[in-house]
């Protein structure tokens, strides 16, 4: 509170919180009542600060998690904003960015515009994670310039490293047993 009381009083204060929902969750699994305590300490965070503007993120949705506490009056204050996935332009763009990001290591992808409309195409949901992802696998092909099927070979490679353990993981913490088995089976199809 030193802090705030310091930071509020000269300017405008923004601070971020990365991943809140998974935080309070995995409280409240070990001690339900320790969660509300938490949440509560926020809101009152909250209150007794105007000049600072808490951004809570996370890749579970807040109100899932407090709606299994049964609190969520403790979180009416907040304001719920949900991201979109790119459109095809940023998507574009994005691919872009990574690629020339990669230069200062030296690594130069050849993407031509039909590779890129194809990645993007080919994750459907298109977030950046997901591109970031390709994107990373794409930098260790040497062969170049990347083909469709070296794209599809990427995406391979990604599900068979299990970089969606972590999603299958929160299926089993965030949902109960046929609330998981629905997911999974709509996430597999």
């Amino acid at each position: 509170c030193e802090l705030l009381d310091f930071l509020s009083t000269r300017s405008k204060v923004i601070l971020l919180f990365d991943e809140f929902p998974d935080t309070v969750f995995n409280i409240s699994r070990r001690d339900r009542e320790e969660a509300i305590a938490f949440l509560q300490n926020s809101r009152d965070l909250r209150q007794n600060y105007p000049n600072v503007k808490f951004v809570l993120t996370g890749s579970i949705g807040l109100e899932n998690v407090i709606k299994r506490l049964n609190k969520l009056d403790l979180i009416n204050d907040l304001e719920h904003i949900s991201l979109s996935q790119l459109s095809n332009e940023e998507a574009i763009s994005f691919i872009d960015s990574l690629s020339l990001g990669l230069e200062d290591d030296k690594i130069f992808l050849n993407l031509d515009s039909e590779i890129k409309q194809y990645i993007v195409k080919k994750i459907s949901w298109v977030v950046p994670i997901y591109i970031q992802i390709v994107i990373d696998k794409l930098s260790n092909y040497t062969k170049q310039p990347i083909e469709i099927d070296d794209i599809d070979a990427v995406f391979q490679e990604i599900i068979k490293e299990r970089y969606f353990e972590y999603w299958r993981e929160r299926l089993k913490e965030t949902f109960d047993t046929d609330e998981q088995l629905l997911a999974t089976k709509i996430l597999s199809t």
